[in-house]
């Protein structure tokens, strides 16, 4: 992708990571075992915002920190709408630190 679409499609990506990152809660079990670890979510969102699925993509090897990212996701709705210029539903891969 090139020109306004790879542009509005990088901008909506730092807006969702900024949207979906405050709805993000570290666990207060994981907290007290010390646990750490990054999870890679993958949704599916149609252009109005609603979330179709969500799952993990890459564990964190913690089931507490992969649900507590399922969690957030499911939290951030409704989604930002996606803009005219991509497509009407999107497959989205986010990192989440815990």
């Amino acid at each position: 992708m090139s020109g306004p679409a790879s542009s509005a499609a990088i901008k909506f990506q730092q807006s969702l990571l900024r949207h979906v990152s405050r709805y993000q809660r570290y666990p207060n079990a994981a907290r007290a075992m010390h646990l750490e670890g990054t999870v890679v979510t993958q949704f599916a969102m149609a252009r109005d915002g609603t979330l179709l699925g969500v799952w993990v993509r890459t564990s964190s090897g913690q089931l507490l920190l992969d649900k507590a990212a399922i969690e957030t996701v499911r939290r951030a709705q409704p989604l930002p709408p996606i803009p005219p210029e991509l497509p009407d539903r999107l497959n989205i891969h986010l990192e989440l630190e815990f």
